[in-house]
């Protein structure tokens, strides 16, 4: 049962690990300067915060870091928000909310997948979440073109759909919720060196550091994930997804002004979901399904409802109020929301390897997502998916 899992006793003692008094000074003068950079300094703050834990406290146990370090940048991120007008915008609240599903989607996915062949569930959580999708936005059809579009339509899913549903769903057989999501957040590290390569889009220095940092982050997972979980198909899994991910969306970007971004969405689930069953028919059983487990129904319905059409009607919904870039630099936010809900109600494995490249990847995705200016216009099909 689901409650089974979530009602374990704490791993460590909550004393530690929210203290009656957080030190906000050092946040409050962030705000009080309005730097651009704010939350790469609240990082900064929080590593050392943690650092000093790794000196004074040798024998201190990984997860205790990890859960302090996670509540040192979350306490300083909402009183940067306190700091600022207009606490709870409605853009605001939708991020955070983004986020939170994003985040939430592994942890939920890898109760799931034991339950059901990992084809057949990928499948059924695609096709149910874009039919979702498609009745809510039934009345803009029009936008479809199937004529001009199905080619365009088709390519996306390939990438989107059917290589990142199927590669993830897989993936989780093999490792925690957790630290898959820190692999497959790679993405944007990977996405900003192939619009170099491909799209000519500009590659400044501290991109390049960006570039760097992940890939050292990467590294250290990858190392961790062989020497602990022992499961190299489960890192080149992850490393997969990453990829086919990164392709899917310099793809999108490329024909984003020729295709309605919503029915893109729903097209891409629709024939990836249809896809992926066929395929799980082929290769899979249905009988192994266990329709009345409550994490499969869990995984399903959260997929089918909030995953997918959910996240994506808040995503291009803050597209469309031109917060897309505050999007991007807030992904970082998502494997450590990931890693923080596996090991609180998993209690998945956290190691310092774990903790070290978690750090460098969400340096490098807010390195990476840096802008001088912010755009007017964000290109459809930039968020990350999770569902």
């Amino acid at each position: 049962m689901v409650s089974a899992i979530w009602c374990q006793t704490p791993l460590v003692d909550k004393s530690l690990l929210f203290p009656r008094r957080v030190d906000t000074s050092v946040t409050l003068e962030i705000v009080q300067r309005d730097s651009p950079c704010a939350v790469t300094q609240i990082l900064k703050k929080s590593i050392s915060r943690v650092w000093k834990l790794f000196y004074f406290h040798e024998t201190m146990d990984p997860y205790i870091v990890f859960l302090k370090f996670s509540e040192l940048i979350l306490t300083r991120l909402l009183v940067v928000k306190k700091g600022m007008e207009n606490v709870f915008t409605k853009s605001t609240a939708m991020l955070l909310v983004l986020i939170l599903i994003w985040g939430a989607s592994w942890p939920i996915n890898k109760i799931a997948v034991p339950h059901s062949p990992p084809l057949l569930y990928a499948g059924l959580r695609a096709l149910l979440g874009g039919i979702l999708l498609t009745l809510i936005i039934w009345k803009t059809r029009k936008a479809i073109n199937w004529r001009n579009n199905w080619k365009k339509y088709f390519i996306a899913t390939f990438f989107n759909s059917i290589l990142f549903f199927g590669l993830q769903t897989a993936g989780l057989l093999y490792l925690p919720g957790g630290l898959f999501s820190v692999l497959v957040y790679f993405q944007p590290i990977l996405l900003g060196l192939f619009a170099w390569l491909l799209l000519g889009e500009s590659l400044s220095p501290i991109r390049i550091i960006g570039l760097l940092l992940g890939f050292a982050g990467i590294v250290v997972v990858s190392v961790d994930g062989l020497t602990v979980h022992i499961s190299a198909i489960g890192v080149t899994l992850g490393l997969l997804t990453a990829i086919s991910w990164a392709f899917g969306v310099i793809y999108v970007k490329k024909i984003s002004k020729e295709v309605d971004a919503f029915w893109m969405v729903a097209m891409q689930c629709i024939i990836g979901g249809i896809s992926l069953l066929g395929l799980g028919s082929m290769f899979e059983d249905w009988s192994a399904i266990e329709w009345g487990r409550p994490q499969y129904q869990l995984g399903l319905v959260f997929g089918a409802t909030i995953g997918i059409p959910l996240a994506y009607i808040l995503y291009y919904k803050l597209v469309s109020a031109g917060e897309a870039s505050k999007v991007g630099s807030s992904t970082f936010l998502i494997p450590i929301v990931a890693v923080l809900l596996g090991v609180i109600f998993l209690r998945e494995t956290v190691t310092y390897r774990l903790i070290v490249g978690l750090v460098l990847v969400g340096l490098s995705i807010r390195f990476v997502n840096l802008q001088k200016k912010p755009q007017k216009k964000q290109k459809q099909g930039d968020g990350p998916v999770a569902s």
